[in-house]
């Protein structure tokens, strides 16, 4: 449930909000209320616990592309609202010539704050082009338009970049994350990762492929965007979407197109977390 967004609050509705009976022990200053209210530390008063929710969520932001320079890009995208517990992920589509695999970053930031690389997957397509998918994450707790910028590994090799926002206010855990890449001659074209979620755990994951113009579907989570790399590299990039979720172990998460365009690559990336 959320707490109501107007007056009047009680400490019955924070404890209820909290998975307490509503009769229990409450302190204002408590570490999990303070959590809940989003102050960390400071002044803290009932007004700021209006509209808030102890269940996690994560939400979809935005989409933005850009070229790399011999390897190195810098995109503008939207990561949402501030928040001073924000967690940001950067799900990244890119396509590049074949020939050389890409094998993570030399660096990567958001925001000017370096980011962790939570999955990185790869592949050639054995024609002429290689593709990549990856997944970044960072506490970031601006708002609006900031800069995403990074040098892929192994340096130097040219193509074009899409990248995804999501962001999360909770503390969070990592429950697992996978990627896979491989190369298909036969329709449907994909692959997948088997997972597991958490109970009231969430996943993101993004895939690329080689093939442009064919809409990529997914098993296992809700599309969140699907399109098209316009550039000298071209493809297709998507992401997807699903939680709060129920425990699972080895959870099927695919990304597929179907089609008959010979030998092609696709590449899929996942991640799930779990509030702390």
């Amino acid at each position: 449930m959320t707490l109501p967004a107007t007056p009047p609050i009680t400490a019955q509705d924070i404890n209820v909000e909290l998975g307490r009976v509503a009769s229990a022990p409450f302190s204002i200053n408590g570490a999990e209320e303070r959590a809940l209210a989003g102050i960390p530390s400071g002044a803290i008063a009932f007004t700021d616990f209006l509209g808030k929710s102890a269940a996690m969520s994560v939400t979809f932001v935005d989409t933005a592309s850009g070229n790399n320079n011999i390897g190195s890009f810098s995109i503008n995208i939207d990561i949402g609202p501030s928040d001073a517990n924000k967690t940001v992920f950067i799900v990244g589509h890119t396509n590049y010539p074949g020939g050389t695999s890409q094998t993570g970053f030399v660096s990567i930031s958001i925001d000017g704050t370096p980011a962790t690389t939570q999955e990185f997957a790869s592949a050639d397509d054995g024609s002429s082009q290689g593709l990549a998918s990856w997944i970044i994450s960072a506490e970031v707790s601006t708002s609006g338009v900031v800069t995403v910028a990074g040098t892929y590994a192994p340096f130097g090799v040219e193509g074009d970049t899409v990248i995804a926002s999501y962001y999360t206010t909770s503390d969070f855990n990592v429950t697992e994350t996978l990627g896979d890449a491989r190369t298909d001659a036969s329709s449907p074209y994909g692959t997948q990762v088997l997972i597991d979620v958490a109970e009231q755990g969430w996943l993101i994951a993004g895939s690329t492929s080689s093939i442009q113009g064919v809409g990529m579907s997914w098993t296992g989570a809700t599309e969140t965007y699907d399109d098209n790399i316009v550039g000298d590299q071209q493809g297709r990039y998507t992401g997807a979407l699903a939680g709060p979720l129920s425990a699972q172990s080895n959870r099927t998460v695919r990304a597929e197109q179907t089609g008959s365009f010979g030998t092609e690559g696709v590449s899929v990336v996942a991640i799930t977390i779990v509030k702390a």
